[in-house]
């Protein structure tokens, strides 16, 4: 383990889910050719420190390109980056195109504090993409610049979700499965409507092979103007729910009396 002793924080980064804030990880970078002499970097709670050795910086480019890899093949399949190819779910509406890294910000003066080995998960070298074999698919690229070029900044990566599929399970008081209803997702002012299919197929799960589910088909991506959103039911509002953007099928069951009509 290489010591961070006589060391600078120059830049951390962290990547997010863009809908929810979701810190995803864990993360590994790797800095792009040229890479710059005594720079070390130290993992911390999804973050990753890079640090730089004092009195080097002077002799050291302006700025240069840091990728930024997801080790966790299950949390790729889940977010849409331009650098992930088949993001998106085949026959899906296409993901929207993930926006460029925030602007870069004051770093919290905790994260100065946290650059010890005694609270990172791990510190190394910093190599250069080439020297890594078998690394992680890329999800972006950053570009870093040195102390008083606008350096000691914390970028991060916001990734969007890729087309996942909604699934409502309508049942009266009684138990008994509601068909032959409208089935509604609304979400913030401004997104349209998605309307539900009542399935006519049976479900691979046993104990939902007679029951009324209402699917977006085909899937979509649920940006953050679904999150949350209402479940309309013959146009009543019934209740509020959340996506779960780690799976590819959302399920809610719901309970919904069978003389439910329109308020208006």
């Amino acid at each position: 383990m290489t010591g961070v002793i006589g060391t600078t924080l120059v830049a951390a980064v962290r990547v997010e889910h863009a809908v929810t804030g979701e810190l995803l990880g864990p993360i590994e970078i790797d800095v792009v050719e040229p890479t710059w002499s005594g720079w070390t970097i130290a993992y911390r709670r999804g973050h990753a420190l890079l640090m730089a050795a004092e009195g080097l910086l002077g002799d050291q480019p302006e700025e240069t390109s840091v990728d930024v890899r997801l080790v966790d093949a299950r949390v790729r399949a889940r977010v849409s980056s331009s650098f992930l190819v088949g993001g998106a779910q085949s026959g899906a509406e296409a993901p929207t195109a993930v926006p460029a890294p925030v602007a870069p910000t004051e770093i919290d003066p905790r994260a100065l504090r946290a650059a010890s080995c005694g609270e990172l998960h791990r510190c190394e070298r910093a190599t250069s993409t080439p020297e890594r074999a078998g690394a992680s698919p890329l999800v972006a690229r950053l570009t870093v610049a040195k102390l008083g070029s606008g350096g000691k900044a914390e970028h991060v990566v916001r990734l969007e979700p890729v087309a996942s599929t909604l699934e409502i399970v309508l049942a009266d008081e009684q138990g008994r499965p509601l068909r032959g209803a409208v089935v509604e997702v609304r979400g913030k002012e401004g997104a349209p409507a998605v309307e539900l299919i009542e399935a006519d197929w049976p479900c691979v799960d046993s104990d939902l092979a007679q029951a009324a589910i209402y699917r977006s088909c085909p899937a979509r991506v649920w940006d953050a103007r679904y999150y949350p959103f209402q479940v309309v039911v013959d146009g009543m509002r019934v209740v509020d729910r959340m996506m779960s953007y780690s799976t590819p099928v959302t399920r809610h069951r719901l309970v919904t009396p069978r003389n439910l009509r329109a308020s208006e």
